[in-house]
């Protein structure tokens, strides 16, 4: 097997060099990924143009002429560590199961970084947490971290197996009070509103107005004219209104068969249960496009008395993906102790092991 490394400038260590005008070697890598049961759009191209200010590389391992696993490593430069931070977000895509194959991409990809100023390369697999499996990489080097501050994704999703299902009948699988809080939204004159690109603005001052309240940060309005342009098809941005007024926005991607509400935003002036209204008009547009999966996007916490937690679940039929959590490769123990320095150190392991009551 050889691992090979995509890349648009010349890169010192013995790497080998893709000739970006080989239109053949790029057309497998990208016809693997796309038929990759474990591929997400976090490895998809659009997402490294998405990311304003981190650099790409893409590398694959190829056996007997066949693609077997590929990886998208976006990097950028921390100001805590002084180097260089490498990112495979929801990589390496390939069976994880094959333990030899990925410990060669991952060394390859550790490689790579130590010789690029990289202190660390850090992989979240698109896959959920299997002990076993775990453990069998531990045998051999690899050890998946469960700290909060490893985490850039969010350790459990919530997510809707719609499975070919009518709106109606995803809705009437609800437990009771949630189909209570859906039905009760649809009484208030709400009004769902599908914006263009004309409504990034508003769908920015949202955002901005409740992310102030609240004490989080957000992102810039150039980031989402990104998003929208180029997700193009598969982006959908949507607003709930009443008697004019914005209440509240969700911006969908779309991702083969598979949906997540990535942003979202209330303006907390009114609650009409315009909440509930939005994911369920998300839901009824999944179940119109043959989207088997709704994912309301990640949570911290599985306690009940959580809010953000006690919410989705309504939607989800309380279905947690519990992901398998983050391979960190230190290059440089020093730098990776100031980029963690003061930073959540919950460990999340008991609840990934542990079973969830509805």
């Amino acid at each position: 097997m050889s691992a090979i490394i995509i890349y648009n400038e010349l890169i010192y260590g013995g790497y080998m060099r893709l000739n970006i005008n080989d239109k053949e070697k790029v057309k497998k890598y990208w016809d693997f990924f796309y038929n990759h049961p474990s591929s997400s759009f976090y490895q998809d191209k659009i997402w490294a143009l998405i990311k304003n200010g981190w650099n790409s590389d893409y590398f694959y391992i190829e056996k007997n002429n066949e693609v077997i696993a590929v990886a998208q490593v976006l990097s950028i430069y921390n100001s805590e560590a002084k180097k260089n931070l490498f990112y495979c977000p929801r990589g390496p895509v390939s069976d994880l199961y094959d333990i030899e194959t990925n410990i060669e991409l991952i060394n390859e990809i550790k490689n790579f970084a130590k010789k690029n100023n990289g202190f660390l390369v850090k992989f979240d697999p698109n896959y959920e947490y299997d002990e076993k499996l775990v453990n069998e990489y531990k045998k051999h080097g690899i050890e998946f971290c469960h700290k909060m501050y490893s985490y850039v994704q969010f350790p459990f999703s919530m997510m809707l197996d719609i499975n070919g299902r009518k709106f109606e009948d995803v809705i009437q699988s609800f437990s009771k009070n949630g189909r209570k809080q859906v039905r009760k939204s649809y009484k208030q004159d709400l009004e769902l509103y599908v914006g263009n690109r004309d409504d990034i603005k508003t769908f920015h001052e949202i955002t901005a107005d409740m992310c102030e309240r609240k004490g989080i940060t957000y992102r810039p309005i150039d980031y989402y004219y990104r998003l929208y342009d180029n997700f193009k098809d598969n982006a959908r941005m949507t607003f709930v209104k009443y008697k004019n007024e914005f209440l509240s926005c969700s911006f969908l991607i779309t991702f083969k068969d598979y949906a997540i509400a990535l942003y979202g935003a209330d303006n907390l002036n009114i609650d009409l249960g315009q909440s509930y209204f939005l994911d369920a008009e998300e839901i009824r547009y999944c179940c119109e496009n043959n989207i088997r999966y709704y994912d309301l996007g990640g949570v911290k916490s599985l306690d009940i008395n959580d809010g953000l937690y006690r919410f989705k679940r309504k939607f989800t039929n309380n279905n947690i993906i519990k992901w398998i959590g983050n391979i960190e490769c230190i290059i440089d123990e020093d730098s990776y102790q100031k980029f963690i320095e003061n930073k959540d150190d919950r460990d999340y392991t008991p609840e990934l092991k542990g079973n969830i009551a509805d």
